[in-house]
C-alpha cells in the first residue's frame, strides 16, 4: 500500500509532482483515498484526481538493500519531490 487515506471529509489536499515506486508493477500497488481503494498507479490517479504529474518508476538507488539511497546518474527521481536545504 502507497497511500492510506482513510478519512472521507478532508478537502483541500493535493497530491503531485511525485514519485512512488515498490518492487512489482504499477498496477499491481494498491491505493486507499477517502476511504476508497483503488488497485494500480492509474486507477488512483483516475479515481481521485490526485498526482497527476506524479509518476510510477523505479528510482534508481545506488543499493537500497544496503540503506544506500543516494541516487544514480540519470535517476529519474532527480526531478521529484522536494530538496531540503542544507
Amino acid at each position: 500500500m502507497l497511500i492510506y487515506n482513510e478519512y472521507t471529509s478532508n478537502t483541500g489536499n493535493v497530491f503531485d509532482h511525485n514519485l512512488y515506486y515498490v518492487n512489482g508493477e504499477a498496477q499491481d500497488a494498491l491505493w486507499v483515498w477517502k476511504n476508497k481503494g483503488y488497485s494500480g498507479f492509474t486507477a488512483y490517479q483516475q479515481g481521485t484526481g490526485n498526482d497527476t504529474h506524479s509518476r510510477y518508476v523505479n528510482p534508481a538507488f545506488v543499493n537500497s538493500s544496503k540503506g544506500d539511497y543516494r541516487l544514480r546518474t540519470g535517476s529519474p527521481a532527480k526531478a521529484y519531490g522536494y530538496l531540503a536545504p542544507r
